[in-house]
């Protein structure tokens, strides 16, 4: 869909267009103005791709030409046209302005000696109107030929979309460039962008995809959540209001949906998820949202009509119409317990669906094969129209689990590495998987099966099973403590000895015992903030009954494991203070700098950063729970009880962050505001010093938001902003932490470095989850194979947390530091306020307001007079009174 007019392409490369023609976007020649039905475009050449703008529209051929028409610049074209400059590159996105263009693409390179074509990285040509700066050339200036956008020509841009008067790029290291005139531009910079900027505020993020609408922007994120910002107009940002949003913000119906693709128009948006349920807010006008009232929807509502037995193939979005392209005659595919929906005119052959579900399961190819109704298995050249005329209305995807070199029973193994050859720990096979009555068989095996197994077992076990169901599969072993080993000697493993039966089984339920007391001491947080009851009532039975007759064979242990119980029975849920230590074990405290109330220039600033860290270490890092790092806990719906540390820890970033962002802005004059920069980076430095990463983090996400961002009074020092000492320190901290490339500088850095350390949370939490999502839980179609490895993988990174939580720091904290950084808090409504100040500070002009004493709104100046230590003029009478403040704010 175009601004009035629709196209569309055919299986046989032929295009039709219908609707307004008047621009000759219709491609139908100068006498067709208007078509209520769809005609066929005149073209030469088979059509692999259509785009339609505004007023424009554009072809791609099966050789690769461009072929145009519509209003480009000041000139009309009413028939398609080839443009010759672009016949060697291979176009990857075009996008369209009221009347310009943007084209996204390769240039194609031949090697002269071999005659090889290669592609050059993708960049942006451009021309037409550029009266909104939209062209991003740096002036308004109409451009007639086709001219490369240079500010992104290193940018490797993956995708482009343009809107009224804006455009935006999204790169390959997902970050989004913006410009022209578009209210809120993301960016902190005022009036059009007549260049790209880059949008703040999605450095972790993973956008995906970005889609401009008629005076807004929608960003689509790797973890299918869905972002817009600026004029609300009809409700079109989603966020259940007509509000005007100057920064991204997430729309709130779709956080527990996973979104696959979006889509807007003029003044309307559609998303949809992975399973086809699609939805739609905006202006409904012409009854562009397919739910039959004609209403606005300022939140997304789902489009029932497409929700019935459809396949969403395509979807397009116009000024005020959408066109969804769907599939009647599906195949449906069940795979575990999840069935697959796939339409037979895109995946005409079992081979295809085959590809398709295995990129979507991620598994490989060979290991997947489909099965009719009657469990015969399909060739992958079979055609899926000849499977279902046999009457087949439903196939079984199968999985083939790879058994490797190894296999005992249902017991999986990793085949050994080089590296684990060549450090001699193939004495010790590493699960790959099983069924759980052989992962509890190979926990409680007599021969060694490494301290890691367990560990990780005990750690990660409630993904697969409740701490009931743990201990029911534990009396059951001790119960039969059969010890199967004939595969297991069959591997001629160095660590493996000749045992009797007796001796084999005596092991196995000692084993037994030993893991049920790791596993009430290491891991007692399973048992703390639950009713633990059931657990405990049911271990102390079992020790203690005649039938099992635990306590007469192991005296010693079982009498351990029940002053265990009897410890965890009146065990409170633990309380965490900053520990105290001697004076003389510790760094001697600073004195305070001035008398008068707190301030951050009270004491120097490698003592407040001493302080900060001892709040973050002992108050949140060490706080959180192994349990709480299981799961995505900290994402889910009972995330608070599930993961409250985490969350807390989180909580405290983003509160350091407004925080920073508050004691600058709120600065009266030019000069305060300068020298609290100055501070909070001398802060930052001792942070980083002190391997304090996490507020450091908080501290540059703060500096990087668009309130603090723009302002060049405090950034420059040529703008009488921070000196060039502060400004070398902060290139630093933000070389040293840089997001990009995975943020590889900081883990190397990170992992060169001695503890005491307190990482960057949400680094952590971003690996969890990529694992988490990358591996599945089981290795069979039945679910009956844990997918061990995968936990393997996840405690990795999680030990290394607990072993961080072992080594503290040994500071003196000082009660009046400790109170004041533990209150810290932002501005209610923070994003909004901290934007006002921002942008009363320094306008649209550039003229750069010294004393904000008589900021004009009213509520944010009672707020600036309610911060402590703020000194503001008050009026009286039409004199000003001042008073001096004790420190530079």
């Amino acid at each position: 869909c175009g601004g009035s007019h629709t196209l569309a392409l055919l299986d046989n490369g032929t295009v039709y267009s219908w609707g307004d023609g008047k621009c000759g976007q219709l491609g139908l020649g100068s006498s067709v103005k208007e078509t209520e039905q769809p005609r066929l475009i005149n073209v030469s050449e088979t059509i692999t791709e259509i785009y339609a703008g505004f007023t424009q529209s554009a072809f791609i051929t099966k050789s690769g030409k461009l072929l145009i028409c519509g209003f480009i610049g000041r000139e009309i074209i009413f028939e398609p046209e080839t443009y010759p400059a672009f016949d060697n590159v291979k176009i990857k996105d075009i996008a369209f302005g009221p009347s310009s263009i943007a084209i996204l693409g390769s240039p194609i390179q031949l090697d002269v000696l071999t005659k090889e074509q290669t592609l050059a990285p993708a960049v942006i040509w451009v021309w037409g109107h550029s009266r909104q700066g939209h062209l991003g050339m740096g002036d308004r200036t109409t451009i007639t030929e086709a001219c490369e956008l240079e500010a992104l020509s290193t940018k490797n841009i993956s995708q482009i979309s343009a809107g009224e008067y804006h455009m935006c790029a999204l790169t390959e290291k997902q970050e989004i460039y913006i410009w022209g005139t578009c209210p809120g531009n993301a960016t902190g910079s005022e009036g059009p962008l007549l260049t790209p900027h880059l949008v703040l505020g999605f450095e972790m993020k993973k956008p995906v995809k970005v889609a401009c609408g008629n005076k807004c922007t929608f960003v689509l994120t790797q973890s299918g959540h869905v972002y817009s910002w600026g004029i609300g107009h009809y409700g079109i940002l989603g966020h259940g209001n007509t509000e005007t949003y100057e920064f991204p913000g997430m729309i709130a119906f779709f956080h527990d949906k996973k979104i696959v693709g979006i889509e807007t128009g003029g003044n309307h948006a559609c998303a949809w998820t992975s399973d086809g349920r699609v939805y739609s807010w905006g202006s409904g006008r012409h009854f562009a949202l397919g739910h039959n009232d004609g209403e606005n929807r300022s939140i997304p509502h789902l489009i029932e009509a497409l929700a019935d037995g459809k396949v969403l193939l395509q979807l397009s979005c116009g000024s005020s119409e959408t066109v969804v392209l769907v599939e009647r005659d599906i195949i449906e595919i069940k795979y575990k317990n999840r069935t697959n929906r796939l339409p037979v005119h895109s995946y005409p052959f079992v081979g295809h669906v085959i590809r398709k579900l295995a990129a979507h399961h991620r598994k490989r190819v060979e290991d997947l094969y489909l099965l009719d109704e009657g469990g015969n298995e399909l060739s992958a050249g079979a055609s899926i129209r000849d499977i279902k005329s046999d009457g087949n209305k439903v196939l079984q995807l199968i999985s083939k689990p790879s058994m490797y070199d190894y296999a005992c029973d249902s017991l999986i193994f990793l085949p050994p590495t080089e590296e684990r050859i060549k450090n001699g720990c193939d004495a010790v096979p590493q699960v790959k998987g099983g069924a759980i009555p052989k992962l509890i068989e190979w926990l409680t095996f007599p021969q060694p099966t490494g301290h890691e197994y367990a560990s990780t077992f005990l750690l990660t076990y409630r993904t697969f099973m409740t701490s009931e169901e743990l201990l029911e599969e534990l009396i059951k072993r001790y119960v039969n403590p059969i010890v199967h080993t004939d595969k297991i000697a069959s591997l001629n493993l160095k660590s493996y000895k000749e045992q009797s039966t007796e001796a084999k089984q005596h092991i196995a339920r000692l084993r037994v015992l030993n893991t049920m007391k790791r596993w009430l001491t290491s891991h007692a947080d399973n048992f703390i903030g639950y009713d633990p009851t059931p657990v405990i009532r049911v271990i102390r039975e079992f020790i203690e009954s005649d039938e099992y007759l635990v306590h007469q064979m192991f005296e010693r242990e079982s009498g351990n494991i029940l002053r265990l119980l009897e410890q965890l029975t009146n065990k409170e849920e633990p309380v965490y203070t900053i520990e105290k230590f001697r004076e003389s074990e510790c760094i001697p405290p600073s004195q305070p700098c001035h008398k008068g109330a707190w301030d951050i220039f009270k004491y120097s600033a490698d003592e407040i950063a001493r302080q900060i860290t001892l709040i973050d270490y002992f108050l949140f890092f060490r706080k959180i729970q192994p349990g709480e790092l299981i799961g995505q806990a900290w994402s889910k719906s009972k995330k608070e009880s599930q993961a409250p540390n985490v969350l807390s820890m989180i909580h405290r970033f983003n509160l350091v962050s407004e925080w920073v962002a508050k004691v600058i802005l709120t600065g009266r004059t030019q000069a305060a505001r300068t020298a609290s920069a100055e501070r909070i980076i001398d802060i930052a430095f001792e942070l980083f010093k002190l391997n304090s990463f996490n507020s450091v983090m908080s501290i540059l996400s703060a500096f990087n938001s668009s309130a603090l961002h723009r302002l060049k009074s405090v950034w420059e020092p040529k703008s009488g902003g921070i000196s060039p000492a502060s400004a070398e320190k902060l290139k630093k901290l933000q070389t040293s932490l840089s997001v990009e490339k995975n943020m590889v500088s900081y883990r190397d850095l990170f992992d060169a470095l001695p503890p005491p350390k307190i990482p960057f949370l949400g680094k952590y939490l971003q690996d969890l989850t990529f694992i988490d999502d990358g591996n599945s839980d089981y290795l069979d179609d039945g679910e009956t194979l844990v997918n061990f490895d995968k936990r393997v993988k996840l405690a990795s990174i999680i030990s290394v947390i607990q072993q961080l939580q072992k080594d503290p720091y040994c500071f003196v904290s000082i009660p009046e530091c400790i109170e004041e950084l533990q209150n810290i808090s932002g501005f209610e409504n923070h994003d909004t306020v901290t934007y006002s100040i921002s942008k009363f500070i320094e306008q649209k002009t550039g003229e750069i307001t010294n004393d904000i004493s008589e900021i004009d709104d009213p509520v944010i100046r009672e707020m600036l007079y309610d911060t402590p230590n703020w000194h503001a003029p008050r009026k009286r009478m039409g004199t000003v009174l001042h008073s001096a403040p004790p420190s530079p704010y």
